[in-house]
């Protein structure tokens, strides 16, 4: 965005030449924003003069230069032509000398858009060449970065960069009321009624995203040529220049930041001004002559019949203004960001207007343009009528009001303030500031107030900016350095390579859904099972509360060329709970033996070494199926301290059936609590003495009923002696004949701490053990 030196300084005491543009730009970069570019302005008006229109011919027109003296004949334009021949004397073009005449063309005065200048109007006394003093030639160019200033809407227009640029240089800001005509404003909510003077009608039936919409009436409103001192100031920050009312509601735009438009009132029809969104598919012909098609999503301006205008975007071609014109509907609005930005995009159709709305302008603004637009109308010598009141749908934003310690902005500041530091800066930009007791009451104004302002932090953050970034001491912060536990990190990685290179297995990575139609397969439907409100696809709905139907799936999808699996995932599951959804760490594995049985205590013996490996000892204990992969007493819970860690088993053989595998095959599985096995605490190893006696180790071989759980067994001969320290199942045996027995194979490890054990000493623990085992059932084997 581009903006003028000179026309800022319109609205500060003071003349811009009197300041160094390098300074203002350096501290306009540290206060508020960054200005990308300064460019120096200088027109040479020597080789421009104004030309009278004498006469026209269906190609040509004559044109005399007064101030040269010369006369040439040029190409005639279709603006030149639409005038009728009372109307010449009013209208002068603007030439350039360069060994002929021809018309001053955009590009002349560095615009990008080509074509020839449009007509002016000039007092006649100014054709001598003194038309050049009314025209700023000299100026100094700012564009600005509209990234940086996209939070703040009151900096799209010069008088809000004049707000700031008096706040931080010290100037003084002139009062608004020097810019604009003081005209009486009615306001009303939902439909305003016709009077004696406005017969026009305003409803807003979209207040959803119009809160306020007004209007003013000019019964008569005579078109002229544009103005020169308004025509080049909008040429030098990149508009075109059109004619004198057209210009006029862009330089209010670049004035205030409130876009406003004007309607040929005579094309209205039943003098009626709707505010509604469009029907959908409803044709709508825009000011640049392309015809869209329109949603119920976008917001128009309407009569009685037909949209007049897209809101915010663009004006519609058959009310627009032309040179026919002579009476005026008045349009100055407040429209939500989002619909207009919306519309902008979907129609291609961004503007200047739609830019400003898009950033949620000031909606008390919106009569400050409309009296602003009098102002100028009035200062370069338009004829008009007016009516007199504005009309105004929808009541002015309320004050804001926020309250800031004085020992907040301290404390997050990071350095002392004082009270002056903190009112004086806030009162400069518009803010009005009372202090009670360490605690300020902040009013925040309306331009500020809409999207900018909304809490203590923006208060400290204008305060601080004011301060002055460069003025607080570059101090090193402080910060104790204390070992972190590389823990969260390392345990997954090396959980990880125990069953890759340990025990032999594949890592996992399925998705954090379900897989519906594989559920149903399985008969299993999880009810603790989080449901996504918008799911990507009607397969993947619920979020995964186990990880062992994943695996189950890849099993299924392997199981075709492989003999052997051995599968394990660390993941995490999620589960309901009330209102809430609990997120968790697990880790699962299945081992599968296609054309036999599985090692169960293999597979046992790889969880037990897992926690071995990170300090613990893993006890078991037989638990009743609650998952229908469970096989019926074949599954097992194990704990560590008291504290259940996890399930495993044999996969039940009826839901493996489901998975086209082979009946003599079998899988086992387990998942346990990854949360705990990653963040469970190693306990401290102890130097403990090694026994100078040596130690004793016997073996035992027993013949056990089946119902007899090994974990009982193995405790009672851990505990038959005292002398006994560790009690170890080696191997176990089974043969069909065997039909209610098995044999089980210990090894028990004696570790005297007083003295070498004598032979009859260590027959009589063995007779111990023995006995304990056939206290239970179990029968020692020759």
């Amino acid at each position: 965005m581009k903006l003028s030196l000179a026309w800022i300084f319109d609205h500060i005491e003071g003349s811009w030449t009197d300041h160094d543009p390098d300074e203002i730009v350096a501290k306009f970069n540290q206060i508020t924003a960054e200005i990308e570019e300064i460019q120096h302005v200088s027109y040479d008006l020597s080789q421009f003069g104004l030309a009278k229109i004498m006469s026209c011919t269906p190609d040509q027109v004559t044109v005399h230069v007064p101030e040269w003296g010369e006369e040439a004949v040029l190409p005639l334009r279709k603006d030149i032509s639409a005038l009728g021949q009372d109307k010449y004397s009013n209208n002068y073009v603007l030439v350039h000398r360069d060994g002929s005449l021809r018309y001053a063309q955009c590009k002349d005065f560095g615009l990008d858009k080509g074509g020839a200048l449009p007509l002016f109007t000039c007092p006649a006394q100014y054709l001598d060449g003194s038309w050049r003093d009314h025209v700023e030639a000299q100026d100094v160019i700012l564009e600005i970065d509209n990234k940086s200033i996209t939070h703040r809407p009151d900096m799209w227009g010069h008088r809000g960069f004049a707000r700031e640029v008096a706040a931080f240089m010290g100037l003084q800001l002139k009062p608004l009321d020097d810019f604009v005509a003081a005209h009486p404003v009615t306001v009303t909510e939902g439909k305003s009624k016709a009077t004696a003077t406005t017969p026009f009608t305003i409803e807003n039936k979209a207040t959803d995203v119009c809160s306020r919409y007004s209007g003013l009436y000019f019964p008569t409103f005579s078109h002229q040529g544009a103005n020169l001192f308004i025509a080049f100031r909008l040429f030098k920050v990149g508009s075109r220049s059109i004619d004198a009312i057209v210009d006029l509601t862009n330089y209010v735009m670049q004035d205030l930041s409130q876009p406003v438009h004007a309607f040929d009132a005579a094309k209205l029809t039943k003098q009626k001004i709707v505010v509604r969104h469009a029907k959908t598919k409803e044709k709508f012909t825009l000011l640049d002559e392309r015809e869209v098609a329109l949603t119920n999503e976008d917001l128009v301006i309407a009569d009685a019949k037909v949209p007049v205008a897209l809101a915010g975007v663009m004006g519609g071609l058959d009310s627009a203004v032309t040179q026919e014109t002579t009476s005026l509907f008045f349009e100055s609005a407040h429209f939500a960001a989002v619909s207009v930005r919306r519309s902008a995009l979907r129609h291609k159709s961004r503007t200047d207007s739609s830019t400003r709305f898009e950033k949620t302008l000031d909606p008390n603004q919106i009569t400050d343009a409309t009296q602003r637009f009098l102002k100028l109308a009035g200062d370069i010598g338009l004829q008009f009528t007016v009516a007199d009141e504005i009309m105004c749908v929808g009541q002015p934003m309320p004050a804001q009001t926020i309250q800031v310690p004085h020992k907040y902005l301290v404390t997050r500041a990071g350095f002392d303030l004082t009270s002056e530091q903190v009112t004086k800066p806030l009162t400069t930009i518009g803010f009005e500031v009372a202090e009670n007791d360490g605690v300020y009451t902040i009013t925040i104004p309306s331009y500020r107030a809409a999207k900018d302002v909304q809490n203590r932090e923006d208060i400290l953050e204008e305060v601080v900016r004011f301060y002055g970034f460069n003025n607080i001491k570059l101090v090193l912060p402080t910060f104790a350095k204390e070992p972190a536990s590389l823990q969260s990190t390392l345990r997954p990685r090396a959980i990880k390579n125990f069953f890759r290179d340990a025990a032999g297995f594949c890592e996992q990575q399925n998705y954090a859904f379900y897989d519906e139609p594989f559920l149903t397969r399985l008969g299993y439907d999880p009810s603790d099972a989080p449901v996504l409100k918008n799911p990507a696809s009607e397969l993947q709905t619920r979020l995964a509360t186990s990880l062992i139907p994943s695996l189950l799936k890849n099993l299924q999808d392997n199981v075709v060329d492989h003999d052997e699996l051995r599968f394990f995932e660390l993941g995490r599951i999620w589960k309901s709970s009330g209102d809430d959804v609990l997120e968790k760490k697990s880790l699962a594995g299945i081992f599968f033996n296609k054309r036999g049985p599985v090692d169960f205590y293999e597979c046992k013996g790889h969880i037990d070494e897992l926690v071995r490996t990170l300090g613990f000892e893993a006890t078991w204990e037989k638990v009743e199926p609650s998952l229908p992969w469970m096989q019926q007493h074949r599954t097992a819970q194990t704990s560590v301290n008291g504290e259940v860690i996890g399930h495993a088993g044999t996969v039940d053989s009826a839901l493996l059936q489901k998975l086209d595998v082979l009946p003599e095959s079998e899988a086992f599985f387990f998942e346990l609590n990854a949360d705990w096995l990653i963040n469970a605490q190693t306990p401290v190893t102890k130097f403990k003495p090694i026994s100078k006696y040596q130690d004793v180790t016997f073996d035992l071989s027993f013949m056990v009923p089946l119902a007899l759980e090994t974990k009982v067994i193995e405790n009672a001969l851990a505990t038959s002696d005292g002398a006994i320290t560790r009690c170890q199942l080696l191997d176990f045996f089974e043969k069909p004949e065997w039909q209610t027995e098995r044999a089980l194979a210990f090894r028990l490890l004696v570790r005297p701490q007083d003295k070498t054990l004598q032979k009859d000493e260590i027959d009589a623990i063995r007779a111990r053990a023995v006995a304990a085992g056939t206290t239970l059932g179990a029968v020692l084997r020759a």
